[in-house]
C-alpha cells in the first residue's frame, strides 16, 4: 500500500500507521485476531468513500465515470490477509474494472465449489456485505448508502473474488468441451482445444461455426449471467469467422448473438488482433501517437535536464513495455520512439518542431548503464528483445503445461523431431561497427537453460555480426559438451548459407570467409 495515497474515511493513511506502529501494533493485531475468531467486522472500519473518475474529457452521464473505492487502512489489512490465503489457490489477474454487479451469493457458491471452509467463506462475506458507501465530490462526502451486491475496486479482495466467479464460466465451458457438446478451436491438429480466453470482463470465447454450437455458447453465457448478476454488453461485442465459413452461416450466428463482425482495427486488451507484415507499422503507429500526446500536454521546454531525465525514466521508458512484452515491434516504430525521446532529451521539445537537436554524445552511450558511463536510460530495442526472451524462457521452461501445449502446438508445427535435443537461440545487433550478441541455450534433458550476452567491436556488417554470434555459440557448445545442439537464428542469409555449406566467394564477402571457415569445422558431414 502506498504511504501517501488518498486518505480514507477515517482520515488516516498508511503513512500514519507506519509512523505510529510502535504504539498501535498491539491494538491492530488484536482487532485482526478478533475478526478471525468471531467473523464480525465493526461497521466503522468498513465505511468506504467512492470517488468518481471521468473516463473521457466531457462526461455527460454516470456511465462516463469510473468509481474508485477508498477503504480504511484497517479494513485493507484484514482484506489483504484474506487475499493472501486465497492467493495460494488462484492466479491473480490484474484488474482495472468495477465489479458492481457481482452477486454475493454467487461468490459464496463459487468458493464452496472450490473447497473453501464455510467459516472462511463467512469471513469473506463479512468483509463485502458490511460496507457502507459515501460518494465524495469536490472534497465533500454525501449521505451513506448500503449495497446488496458487488465488490469494490480498491479492495484487495476484489480481484480474487471476481476471478473465482468468472472461473465458473470457464468450468462450464470446459465441461461441455469434455462432453463433446462443444468443439472449441485448435491452433494445430495435435494441439489441445481452446474454448475461451478470459481476462477480467474482456472475454474471447471460441467454437465451431455452427448454429448448434452458437446456441449452446449463448445458453452457457446467459445461465452464468443469471446466476452471477453479470450483464453482457452485446453492443460492444463482436464476432470473427474463418474465411471458409459460408455467408449464410455467418448471418445466422450473428442473428443468434445480435452482434456485428469485427473490423480491422479491433483490439483486445489493448493489442491489435489483426497484424500482418504489410500493416505492422501502421497498426502499431498508435504507440508513437501516445508518446507525442504525452509531450503535447506538457510544458516540456520548461523542464531542466534533470526533469527530462525523470520524465523519460518514469513515463516514456515504461509506456511501450506492455506491448513489447508480447510483440517484437517493427524497427521503424522503435526508431520513431527513440527519435522522440532523443530529441526531447536534447531540446525539450517535440519531434518535428524547428529546433534541431545538438547531440553532444551518441544515444547508445547515453543508454549505457551508469557504471559504464551512461545515464541508464532504457534502450527500447534492447528492452523489447529482453522481454521477448523472457516469454521464450517461459515457453521452454514449461512453467505452465497447458499454455506450453498450446504455444508449442502453434509454433513447432512439424519440427518435433528436429527440436527434441538441445536448442540454441542466437541473435546479434550491429551499430557503428559495434555488436551485441545474445545466446540462449535450452537443455531439456537437464531441465536447465543458459543465457549469455556479449559485446564486441569486431564486426563491420550485420551479417558478420550474425556469423560471430554463431561462431561463439558453437564454441560454447563445444566447451560445455552440449551434444546434438540445434542452432536457431532469425537471419535467413546465415541459415541458407549453413544449409548449403557454401559461401559466396566475391569481393563483398572476403572479410567473412575466415569466420565461416571456423564455423564449418563445427558442422556435421551429413
Amino acid at each position: 500500500m502506498k504511504s501517501n495515497a488518498s486518505p480514507e474515511p477515517d482520515g488516516m493513511n498508511v503513512a500514519f500507521f507506519k509512523a505510529a506502529w510502535g504504539w498501535i501494533k498491539d491494538d491492530v493485531m488484536k482487532l485482526v485476531e478478533d475478526f478471525y475468531n468471531t467473523g464480525n467486522l465493526p461497521k466503522e472500519l468498513n465505511k468506504t468513500n467512492i470517488v468518481l473518475i471521468p473516463k473521457k474529457n466531457r462526461p455527460a452521464n454516470p456511465a462516463d465515470f469510473k468509481s474508485i473505492s477508498l477503504c480504511n487502512v484497517m479494513y485493507k489489512i484484514i482484506a489483504k490477509s484474506i487475499a493472501n490465503i486465497i492467493k495460494g489457490f488462484l492466479l491473480k489477474i490484474d484488474l482495472s474494472k468495477a465489479f458492481d454487479r457481482l452477486e454475493w451469493d454467487f461468490i459464496a457458491s463459487a468458493m464452496k465449489k472450490k473447497g473453501f471452509h464455510s467459516n472462511f467463506i463467512n469471513l469473506v462475506q463479512g468483509c463485502i456485505s458490511s460496507s457502507s458507501f459515501y460518494v465524495t465530490f469536490n472534497g465533500q462526502s454525501y449521505d451513506a448508502f448500503n449495497a446488496n451486491r458487488g465488490v469494490r475496486q480498491g479492495c484487495p479482495l476484489s480481484p480474487y473474488l471476481f476471478v473465482l466467479a468468472l472461473n465458473e464460466l470457464s468450468d462450464q465451458l470446459n465441461e461441455d468441451l469434455l462432453n463433446n457438446q462443444m468443439k472449441g478451436i485448435k491452433l494445430s491438429p495435435q494441439g489441445p482445444a481452446i474454448h475461451s480466453l478470459l481476462y477480467a470482463d474482456d472475454l474471447i470465447i471460441t467454437g465451431e461455426a455452427t448454429e448448434i454450437e452458437a446456441r449452446k455458447i449463448k445458453e452457457i453465457i446467459e445461465d452464468f449471467c443469471n446466476k452471477s448478476g453479470q450483464t453482457p454488453n452485446w453492443s460492444k461485442s463482436a464476432i470473427l469467422f474463418s474465411k471458409s465459413t459460408p455467408l449464410y452461416i455467418q448471418n445466422s450466428i450473428k442473428t443468434i448473438f445480435h452482434v456485428a463482425s469485427v473490423d480491422s482495427n479491433t483490439k483486445h486488451l489493448g493489442h491489435p488482433l489483426f497484424v500482418t507484415n504489410r500493416t505492422k507499422i501502421f497498426v502499431y503507429q498508435f504507440i508513437v501517437d501516445k508518446f507525442k500526446a504525452k509531450l503535447t500536454n506538457l510544458k516540456a521546454n520548461k523542464l531542466s535536464h534533470a526533469g527530462r531525465f525523470t520524465l523519460i525514466k518514469t513515463v516514456f521508458a515504461s509506456l511501450p513495455v506492455y506491448y513489447m512484452a508480447t510483440t517484437l515491434l517493427p524497427k521503424k516504430i522503435i526508431a520513431k520512439l527513440t527519435s522522440i525521446i532523443r530529441i526531447f532529451w536534447w531540446t525539450g521539445v517535440r519531434e518535428g518542431q524547428d529546433k534541431k537537436p545538438l547531440c553532444l554524445k551518441s544515444w547508445s552511450d547515453i543508454c549505457k548503464p551508469v557504471q559504464d558511463g551512461g545515464l541508464g536510460i532504457r534502450d527500447i530495442q534492447m528492452a523489447n528483445r529482453s522481454l521477448i526472451l523472457n516469454a521464450a524462457w517461459r515457453l521452454v521452461s514449461k512453467l505452465d503445461e497447458q499454455d506450453d501445449d498450446m504455444e508449442q502446438s502453434s509454433s513447432e508445427r512439424g519440427m518435433e523431431k528436429l527440436l527434441e535435443g538441445n536448442r540454441c537461440y542466437i541473435d546479434a545487433s550491429w551499430d557503428d561497427n559495434k555488436i551485441g550478441i545474445g545466446i540462449f541455450f535450452h537443455l531439456p534433458n537437464t531441465h536447465n537453460a543458459l543465457f549469455i550476452k556479449a559485446y564486441s567491436h569486431l564486426a563491420e556488417s550485420p551479417l558478420q555480426a550474425e556469423l560471430l554470434a554463431l561462431q561463439l555459440a558453437m564454441e560454447i557448445a563445444l566447451i560445455l559438451n552440449f551434444a546434438d545442439t540445434v542452432f536457431l537464428t532469425n537471419c535467413s542469409t546465415l541459415a541458407d548459407t549453413a544449409r548449403k555449406k557454401n559461401f559466396q566467394e566475391d569481393p563483398g564477402h572476403w572479410i567473412l570467409l575466415p569466420i565461416w571457415s571456423q564455423i564449418q569445422a563445427f558442422l556435421p558431414d551429413h
